[in-house]
């Protein structure tokens, strides 16, 4: 299904809907654990069996918001986490094999979107935003919490510029509290807010700039 208005091409692929600017833009959006709810498919489709299951509720609003302001694209991964993490290799992101579809069709979008982007704009100036939601803080956080971190794998994801410093400064001068692990190292093997394996893919993949955009529970809370 392909839906076209003043702003965007939409198309429903492979239960991903993907969003691409008429007007060609260097961001890329990613969204893969606001889909539907694991409910819908109970019963038809095996769980995983391993990690973390759980929907990062009202992310996609937050996107929604960024596309309808600015030119940018979006992929959304629609199956629920229960039983695709898109954010994972293929390896550990399914148990039933009947989903591959899906999970391929998702990143098969990111990788397009990225390519276009990359060809009208250049590496130097494209963004990878993969967004996610948190309602855990992470114990290095201060006693007031953070409201948004900025995932890099401790900079690995940032090839030009200071993007996600830029970001983070931002973010701070309009009153939030923003954590930037750059600043303050985290070892990626204990803290998937660092930045997890779509941001790590395709910053690497294709030399840009990536980064995970972690949102805390209460601006996710309609």
């Amino acid at each position: 299904m392909n839906i076209e208005t003043d702003r965007n091409n939409i198309r429903n692929e492979g239960f991903c809907l993907v969003v691409e600017s008429k007007t060609p833009s260097p961001i890329v959006i990613s969204v893969p654990h606001d889909g539907l709810s694991g409910g819908v498919l109970s019963g038809l489709l095996s769980v995983r069996e391993k990690g973390m299951i759980l929907k990062d509720s009202n992310v996609w609003p937050i996107a929604k918001d960024i596309l309808m302001t600015c030119p940018a694209n979006a992929v959304q991964g629609l199956i629920p986490r229960d039983f695709v993490d898109y954010n994972r290799s293929y390896e550990k992101a399914l148990e039933d094999k009947a989903l591959r579809g899906s999970y391929d069709s998702y990143h098969r979008n990111i990788g397009h979107l990225l390519q276009t982007a990359i060809r009208n704009h250049g590496k130097r100036r494209c963004l990878l935003l993969d967004i996610h939601g948190f309602g855990i803080q992470p114990r290095y956080a201060p006693s007031e919490g953070y409201d948004i971190i900025l995932g890099t794998n401790n900079r690995s994801s940032i090839h030009f510029d200071d993007v996600d410093r830029e970001m983070a400064g931002y973010l701070s001068d309009l009153g939030y509290r923003v954590f930037l692990p750059a600043e303050m190292p985290v070892d990626r093997r204990l803290d998937s807010l660092n930045g997890g394996y779509t941001n790590r893919r395709y910053s690497g993949e294709f030399g840009i700039n990536g980064i995970q955009i972690e949102i805390a529970r209460k601006f996710r809370t309609k």
